[in-house]
């Protein structure tokens, strides 16, 4: 049985500041319909507010989105999403790492995610949350 690795991302990876909605481009625009459209498909939330904060991971085109919300001393991670062909590449920690290091001063970061998404939980380790109630992490 012969090990197949994934391709590399052809062309430099470049993860967005946060945005908000207004401040999109078109592709980041198409983009979140289609991470809507999977969040929707998958019965996971998708909270999508004027109050929410974009970073985008881009090469030629949009590939990943962490959507966040934040308040003056809490981080909420409402959803990640890497185009579903290019997953497990390190987008999504590049994305999460963005996210907890976009603000300024001690901030207390959670996100929630499905008991069967082992990839998520995995990732939430790694970057340093812990477990606390139902499926909800803490940094």
């Amino acid at each position: 049985m012969t090990h197949m690795t994934k391709p590399a991302i052809q062309k430099e990876l470049t993860i967005s500041k946060p945005v908000k909605i207004g401040q999109t481009h078109s592709g980041q625009l198409t983009f979140l319909c289609q991470m809507m459209h999977w969040l929707r498909e998958n019965d996971l939330p998708y909270g999508g507010s004027d109050s929410s904060l974009y970073i985008f991971a881009e090469t030629f085109h949009v590939i990943g989105c962490v959507e966040m919300r934040w308040n003056d001393d809490f981080l909420w991670i409402q959803a990640i999403y890497v185009d579903p062909g290019i997953r497990r590449r390190g987008i999504g920690e590049r994305l999460l790492h963005a996210a907890t290091t976009a603000f300024q001063g001690p901030i207390s970061i959670g996100l929630g995610t499905r008991p069967s998404n082992a990839a998520m939980k995995a990732l939430a380790n790694k970057m340093g949350f812990t477990h606390e109630i139902h499926e909800h992490w803490r940094k």
